[in-house]
């Protein structure tokens, strides 16, 4: 088998005017990106009055060396370097999870603008 997690990234704006040129931003090169099995895992929401894209994947390997990471990675940092690069004015926010298998393998990070919208609970179950 191998070792698998659970994986949810959540970009959005803390100005709703911002959310079309993000929006496209993700359209342009992460949904229509080069790696099909990310783009599977991408949705638009909307929560209250406020829009989201939601990541998620389960059960997933989720290895820095397979090319489809990579290109969720090389994508995250791209909006990274637009969201929180010297003179931006954009209030795209991005938060990422990733919930391994261990108890404590917990892995989170998050762009400049985040309001912290993505919390961590593990829920322990008896499976006799």
């Amino acid at each position: 088998m191998g070792y698998r997690s659970e994986v949810i990234a959540v970009f959005y704006c803390n100005d709703p005017k911002d959310y079309p040129a993000m929006k496209l931003f993700i359209d342009e090169n992460l949904v229509d990106g080069e790696v099909e099995w990310v783009r599977e895992h991408v949705y638009e929401e909307v929560s209250g009055h406020r829009k989201y894209i939601r990541f998620q994947v389960d059960d997933v390997k989720w290895y820095e060396s397979y090319s489809d990471v990579q290109a969720f990675n090389k994508f995250v940092e791209a909006f990274k370097s637009l969201a929180d690069g010297e003179g931006s004015t954009l209030t795209w926010a991005y938060e990422f999870v990733r919930i391994g298998e261990d108890l404590g393998d917990i892995e989170a990070h998050e762009s400049d603008g985040a309001d912290n919208v993505l919390s961590v609970s593990r829920v322990v179950d008896i499976n006799i």
